[in-house]
């Protein structure tokens, strides 16, 4: 059964809160690149603004949110799935500088 997106930013939430995250290594060059800590997505991922939740098949299934936050002074976009095992994966972290 498909969650809701009510659910699925619950568990989003959750998972951000107890660290339970895991990296693509795009992600992981993308914030080393762009000089976005992993304390800036996890905040991010508690605490952000949901822009978009949807059903997806990439990466292996789930749902796919990209979620935004002023964290540090720095305004960042984070992208997750969610897998259908409750795994949250990080797919990249953008700077929105203005």
């Amino acid at each position: 059964a498909r969650l809701s997106a009510k659910d699925v930013k619950e568990l989003i939430r959750e998972l951000a809160k107890s660290g339970e995250v895991s990296l693509t290594s795009h992600a992981r060059d993308r914030m080393k690149e762009r000089g976005i800590t992993m304390m800036q997505v996890l905040n991010c991922l508690s605490k952000g603004e949901f822009l978009e939740v949807a059903y997806s098949h990439d990466y292996g299934g789930g749902y796919t949110a990209s979620l935004r936050r002023m964290v540090a002074g720095e305004r960042i976009k984070v992208v997750v799935s969610l897998k259908l095992n409750k795994k949250l994966l990080v797919i990249t972290a953008i700077s929105l500088k203005y």
